[in-house]
């Protein structure tokens, strides 16, 4: 991105534009908020993939599995966010993945992990609309949040199942 000499206002109602006509490329806070979803969505992805290839259960690694199928389709969408407005798109660390299937964890603990990294994603969309005024990422944003929060229900109902899932302390019913 250019630096700015001097500082802009917007003038035009136009900046907030997205659904039809022309829209505008997305600002510095939206660039910084779509990558930091991407890298996290490439982390998921190569963590699941590794976590997959270690795991003996059969229904772990199916769950793993979806879980960087969510992920990359995720990565994709808002990749070609990126593609329009000629920017670069951070690769996937896919490649690095070693063929190991050496154990180093439990299913309970990776299976957590995927979980918490799901939190952090959700996390991560919500604060990013916040920030945004672009229109078409609101658009896409809700979206990847509804993909996410179901495959994030998911794996918490695995937790569930399996008494993996620790209850968080909490206010007192009275």
């Amino acid at each position: 991105m250019p630096a700015p000499s001097t500082m802009e206002v917007v003038q035009k109602s136009s900046y907030l534009n997205g659904w039809v006509g022309d829209t505008r490329p997305v600002n510095s806070m939206e660039i910084a908020n779509l990558y930091l979803i991407v890298d996290t969505l490439l982390i998921i992805e190569a963590l699941s993939i590794g976590f997959a290839q270690t795991s003996d259960s059969e229904e772990v690694v199916e769950l793993f599995q979806k879980g960087a199928s969510v992920a990359k389709k995720q990565y994709e969408a808002l990749g070609e966010i990126l593609k329009q407005d000629e920017l670069p798109i951070p690769p996937s660390y896919a490649a690095e993945i070693s063929g190991s299937k050496t154990r180093l964890f439990s299913d309970r603990i990776m299976v957590n992990h995927i979980a918490g990294l799901f939190g952090t994603l959700l996390s991560q969309y919500g604060f990013s609309l916040g920030t945004i005024m672009n229109h078409e990422l609101v658009a896409s944003y809700s979206t990847q949040i509804s993909k996410a929060g179901a495959f994030s229900e998911k794996i918490t109902r695995f937790l569930i199942d399996h008494e993996w899932l620790e209850k968080v302390p909490g206010a007192i019913s009275r």
